[in-house]
């Protein structure tokens, strides 16, 4: 607490980095926003936090520049050289009283404007999304979900899980929900 450190004070720094490959996660589609990714937006800063930004690298490929939208505008750009490399980051200050006047929530999007010539990547009809939840034997789990985007028609599926060493299942904890409802495996 003071200058010759002969009193005791404790200091709280928490840094929060994620890595989300939104591309495949949104199903094809470039776009995302914090709502997608999270089902939330923020709705404010910590009101301990003596700084709190968001990041968003917005680098592009020189023909992609005009082709990348943020909104809302960041409260300011940053650009840095890592690994010998020019980046451009949108930079929301979320103590900036100027960023919430609007409404009351922060929902940070990156749209891809689709040029007229470009063609939109199909979403395959049968896909699967798989993820470790918790940990240990009480909590841990292994979610796989199964999309089918067919507008009508069901198809039957066979699953062939690879699971680590390391992990013990039990059979009889096997859960299979289809549209809200549990379905006994054949």
């Amino acid at each position: 607490q003071d200058a010759s450190c002969r009193a005791v004070s404790w200091e709280l720094r928490q840094t929060l980095t994620v890595v989300y490959e939104s591309y495949y996660s949104s199903q094809g589609k470039k776009d995302w926003s914090l709502f997608k990714m999270f089902s939330r937006t923020i709705t404010e800063a910590c009101p301990l936090a003596s700084q709190s930004n968001i990041y968003v690298d917005i680098s592009a490929k020189d023909k992609e520049k005009e082709l990348l939208e943020v909104t809302p505008s960041p409260t300011s750009l940053h650009e840095a050289i890592v690994q010998g490399e020019k980046r451009t980051y949108a930079v929301y200050d979320l103590l900036s009283p100027s960023l919430f006047n609007t409404s009351r929530s922060l929902n940070v999007q990156l749209k891809w404007k689709q040029p007229p010539d470009s063609l939109e990547l199909l979403t395959p009809i049968l896909h699967a999304h798989r993820y470790v939840s918790g940990y240990g034997l009480q909590t841990g789990k292994i979610s796989t979900l199964i999309y089918n985007t067919h507008p009508y028609r069901a198809f039957p599926v066979i699953l062939l899980e690879s699971v680590p060493w390391y992990l013990r299942l039990y059979v009889h904890t096997l859960t299979i929900i289809t549209k809200g409802k549990e379905n006994k495996p054949s």
